[in-house]
């Protein structure tokens, strides 16, 4: 009879420590729409201040980590978290022993979430890779890693060195695979740090220094830029069905100006948006007479390229420029609720028609509604 005491004590203790009517999210400090980066960034912070390692004198210490532990475990899986929002704590009694270990305060400070304070490394949970890098035709360069890995933490200062020379170019992903070992063991990662280029699937094998991995990246993208020249410049026919955008080497820039490597660069980053193209002022001073830059870089709307029909470029920074040129797009149309109506109509009664892709917003949003003036270029002849 005593055992079954002590049992039946247990399990109605058990409950009861675990459920709580304190929520998740308030309990991490973040809201609902919390990313799995805002998760780890939140829970990171309160291990640093909340763990018993640093809290010796205080009898509650244990028990209020492991409900902060809980809190995080259940949050960062993206189904558990699904079943929560759902139905709160009752919607997880199956999974009452989750959260229910942790490591100490120094796995804390030096090993979780190695890059989850660098903006440029897309820090991707298995969702997000199924949604973003699996059958994406952008390219990705992901570095698949464990915090328990020295070579994994040699590399990092590298890793978030060219996340900051490719922004915009390529996408730099990481994934801690002590984390996501589920996705690590359907990619076939058996080793860390192993880096692959998405789509191609391809596993880089080579010198893990910066340039050689810049050079194995730049690999897997391509982009057209123009080198204009006295005489190709006289007999050139412009495509103008798309703005135009010149970098210029004149000598009053004394070699302030974008090299081959910075232009290619931009290529590949406003590809299908906008025509890039060089000239250097030095050897090829026709161009420049003719064209007259006011600038080292112009941007020349569809109808021709003249001095009154360019604007200046004011940053040498391949995301400022890039950001400037999208603000220069056509802006997408907006539309009344009455023409929604007669376009839903018409989609109704027509039996041949282009699909239309309409972005529904509630605020306007300046750096998402720029990045939303890419489509119309991308999405020529196939949409509306």
């Amino acid at each position: 009879m005593h055992l079954i005491h002590v049992l039946i004590v247990c399990l109605i203790f058990l409950p009861s420590f675990i459920y709580s009517n304190e929520d998740f999210y308030q309990l991490l400090g973040i809201t609902k729409s919390a990313t799995q980066r805002d998760i780890r960034r939140a829970f990171k912070r309160l291990a640093l201040e909340k763990h018993p390692d640093k809290r010796t004198g205080d009898p509650d210490a244990h028990a209020e980590f492991l409900r902060i532990n809980r809190a995080y475990e259940i949050l960062r899986d993206d189904e558990l978290r699904k079943k929560y929002d759902t139905y709160g704590e009752e919607g997880l009694k199956d999974d009452f022993n989750r959260g229910n270990q942790y490591q100490s305060w120094n796995f804390y400070q030096h090993n979780f979430g190695i890059y989850d304070e660098d903006p440029e490394i897309i820090t991707l949970s298995r969702a997000d890779f199924l949604q973003s890098v699996d059958g994406a035709q952008d390219v990705w360069f992901i570095n698949f890693y464990s915090p328990q890995c020295s070579h994994c933490h040699d590399l990092a200062p590298v890793w978030r060195e060219i996340s900051k020379l490719l922004e915009g170019v390529i996408r730099i992903g990481a994934i801690n695979c002590q984390d996501e070992w589920m996705m690590c063991n359907e990619q076939g990662i058996r080793a860390y740090p192993t880096l692959r280029i998405y789509p191609k699937r391809d596993t880089y094998q080579g010198s893990r220094e910066k340039d050689a991995l810049i050079h194995y990246a730049m690999s897997f993208v391509s982009a057209n830029v123009i080198k204009f020249d006295d005489q190709m410049f006289k007999n050139f026919e412009f495509d103008k069905t798309k703005p135009w955008l010149i970098s210029f080497c004149r000598e009053i820039d004394e070699g302030d100006c974008l090299d081959d490597d910075q232009v290619y660069k931009l290529a590949v980053m406003l590809n299908n948006l906008v025509q890039v193209a060089s000239v250097n002022c030095h050897t090829d001073p026709n161009v420049c007479n003719q064209l007259q830059p006011q600038s080292s870089i112009l941007y020349y709307p569809i109808e021709e390229l003249s001095l009154n029909n360019s604007y200046k470029i004011t940053s040498l920074n391949l995301k400022d420029i890039v950001s400037q040129i999208l603000a220069l797009l056509p802006d997408l149309s907006l539309i009344t609720n009455d023409q929604f109506n007669k376009l839903t109509n018409h989609l109704k009664q027509s039996t041949v028609v282009k699909p239309w892709l309409i972005h529904f917003v509630d605020q306007i949003d300046n750096d998402k509604d720029h990045d939303l003036r890419k489509l119309p270029s991308m999405l020529t002849g196939k949409y509306y």
